[in-house]
């Protein structure tokens, strides 16, 4: 069964998802969900990511995302981080945060190229929506430009503070500087970006 496995899911995907219509998202039926469950939870799951994202099977994003932050293998991690690259979904910035405290610098890095291609879609989606307005370059009075100048000061207390009010403002346009601050932060700015890019994924989840 083991090396029938692809034939099989690759078979009975392309029975629910027609070849003229791949927009379509229907149910998937219990025997395909069973596939994809069993390749996740064993020795086909790159399979099963390659189909996942192929397929974008949204319904298996929580699984995918939860392989990459907890999976004891660093390849699964790895593998998990480049299916969840497939999705247009704000659902899975908050997977890819946390693989950059992977204790893998090879998912770790994969994490955070993704975090940074989001980033620059949404910036020129930004800007050239603004400038297709009228409204000119955006950004030109950013309100959390003196926030992220103060997170050169040199008392700890003002750093932290800029960086509480950096997670209230809410603007994912500071997301790369918080993300940075993860990495090369003291573990109270790592705990405080942590919070704040949190409070922004949140934010624009219910937008």
């Amino acid at each position: 069964r083991l090396q029938l496995y692809p034939t099989i899911l690759e078979y009975q995907l392309g029975r629910s998802f027609p070849m003229e219509d791949r927009s379509k998202k229907p149910a998937l039926s219990e025997e395909v969900q069973e596939l994809l469950t069993e390749g996740l939870e064993g020795k086909c799951y790159s399979h099963a990511f390659d189909l996942i994202a192929k397929y974008s099977i949204e319904s298996f994003l929580p699984e995918v995302g939860q392989l990459a932050v907890s999976s004891k293998e660093s390849r699964v991690r790895w593998d998990a981080v480049q299916c969840l690259s497939q999705f247009r979904s704000k659902e899975i910035v908050p997977y890819l945060v946390e693989c950059l405290n992977d204790n893998n610098s090879g998912v770790q890095d994969e994490a955070k190229q993704i975090l940074d291609r989001m980033r620059e879609y949404e910036e020129q989606k930004a800007l050239w929506g603004d400038l297709l307005d009228g409204k000119g370059m955006p950004g030109a009075n950013n309100p959390g430009k003196a926030l992220i100048e103060m997170l050169d000061h040199a008392d700890l207390e003002v750093r932290l503070a800029a960086i509480k009010s950096l997670g209230k403002l809410a603007e994912p346009n500071t997301l790369p500087v918080l993300v940075n601050l993860m990495a090369s932060g003291s573990a109270e700015e790592k705990a405080a970006a942590k919070a704040a890019i949190d409070a922004i994924t949140v934010s624009e989840l219910q937008k």
